[in-house]
């Protein structure tokens, strides 16, 4: 059965030993394929705080390396958005000769626009304002980073580049219950015309803190809800 089918079968069979594999399976898959999105993550972060060039000054990040597995490179991609606050467009290589690619940007920056105004140089593209995916010749990869780049200064200025936390509104701690994390859950998926809520909580001191399985964070904190 290939990968595909696996939720497919999950959900339609009437077998319970079928469905108790596929459950394995998909949970196997899954837990791989955030292991390959941390993987690929960090590696893009080493990459970038490496790299000689200036984020800012070139106002969307282009990176390409061999390995990385092309059904995570959006997600990547979407983190590297969050971290430097700039469009992210993200590539590996197919083999020596082509790259595959995502695209993610930022609500100033039309990523398909972007993709248009360099489709001499692409073999494939497509998207949204938000999104989209291509390949190339690698040997236009660097002309493809310096064209791009050209278009962000077309329609980017400074100011719309730095990764801003915006509090959609306050709240004490004793209001966030699960409760209300699976009415917010409601509202999933969340993009850039969808935005993830973010809570602000005043008067919080973190008195302990420890990273648990999953990149998460386990935090023991004091709150006093005064003005």
């Amino acid at each position: 059965v290939s990968q595909s089918r696996y939720g497919i079968e999950l959900l339609t069979t009437d077998d319970r030993k079928i469905a108790w594999e596929r459950a394995v399976q998909c949970e196997h898959i899954n837990h791989r394929r955030q292991q390959l999105c941390q993987e690929i993550e960090q590696s893009a972060i080493a990459w970038c705080e490496n790299w000689h060039g200036d984020i800012q000054q070139e106002r969307v990040l282009v990176i390409a390396q061999p390995g990385w597995h092309h059904g995570v490179i959006g997600i990547v991609a979407s983190r590297l958005v969050e971290r430097y606050g700039v469009p992210v467009f993200i590539g590996t290589y197919e083999d020596e000769s082509q790259i595959r690619g995502s695209a993610r940007g930022i609500p100033e920056f039309h990523v398909f626009a972007a993709l248009e105004f360099c489709k001499d140089l692409l073999l494939k593209h497509g998207g949204h304002k938000a999104a989209g995916g291509f390949s190339l010749s690698a040997h236009h990869w660097d002309t493809l980073r310096n064209r791009l780049s050209l278009f962000a200064h077309q329609c980017l200025e400074p100011a719309h580049l730095k990764p801003l936390i915006q509090v959609d509104c306050h709240a004490t701690l004793d209001q966030l219950t699960m409760d209300f994390y699976h009415q917010m859950n409601t509202l999933h998926p969340c993009g850039i015309d969808n935005k993830k809520p973010i809570f602000w909580t005043r008067n919080v001191r973190i008195l302990e803190q420890n990273k648990v399985k999953g990149g998460h964070l386990k935090l023991k904190v004091s709150y006093r809800d005064w003005e």
